[in-house]
């Protein structure tokens, strides 16, 4: 009996060796991802949460918000003042030297629906450089909402749109709130887990 005990015992404690050992593993490898993690690029022709489509050319879209010291933003852009600059990444050679219309509109719910704005915030006319990257900037004033960009290629009249909210702040895995998330729930499964091996099993 006590040799049956002793072998619980040591079951026991593995069980939660194992345990401690796997949580200290994951946050050091969430704190290193934190520092050592760079933002991916986006390689030419990447479907991605910024990407979009004018026919079937490609365009990458980002953001930047000086003030917020976020880095590259898509979708979510945290800031409703001061000034966002944006860039346009033409993935294809033939999009260069094109004559594009830029608009920039409010998104109005309606019901279920979203519906663009009569009136535009921004819209602008131009050429698309060499280099195949049109940038521009503007101040949203405190207006948050969604917000649809329009890109139309007065060419050949083909346009594509990109729809993104102004005010809110993309969940990031990679930030300090991502990494209590993750840890949190690992430790609660952990702990879950600790409780089975200790009280439960140690009955059967």
């Amino acid at each position: 009996m006590e040799c049956r005990n002793s072998n619980r015992t040591t079951r026991t404690r593995n069980y939660a060796t194992r345990a401690f050992t796997a949580l200290v593993v994951f946050f050091a490898m969430s704190v290193s991802n934190s520092v050592y993690a760079e933002i991916p690029s986006h390689k030419k022709g990447e479907l991605s949460n910024c990407f979009f489509m004018v026919a079937d050319k490609g365009i990458n879209f980002t953001a930047y918000q000086p003030r917020g010291g976020e880095g590259k933003l898509c979708r979510k852009l945290p800031k409703i003042s001061g000034i966002t600059h944006f860039a346009l990444d033409m993935t294809s050679r033939s999009q260069r030297n094109k004559s594009l219309n830029i608009k920039i509109s409010p998104l109005m719910k309606t019901g279920d629906k979203l519906e663009v704005a009569t009136d535009p915030i921004l819209s602008f006319g131009v050429v698309t450089p060499a280099s195949g990257v049109v940038t521009f900037n503007h101040d949203f004033k405190g207006s948050a909402g969604m917000y649809r960009l329009e890109v139309l290629n007065q060419d050949d009249n083909t346009q594509g749109n990109f729809d993104f909210e102004v005010g809110a702040k993309a969940f990031k895995w990679g930030g300090k709130f991502g990494q209590m998330v993750g840890f949190g729930v690992f430790g609660v499964l952990a702990l879950s887990w600790l409780i089975y091996v200790t009280f439960i099993r140690k009955k059967d």
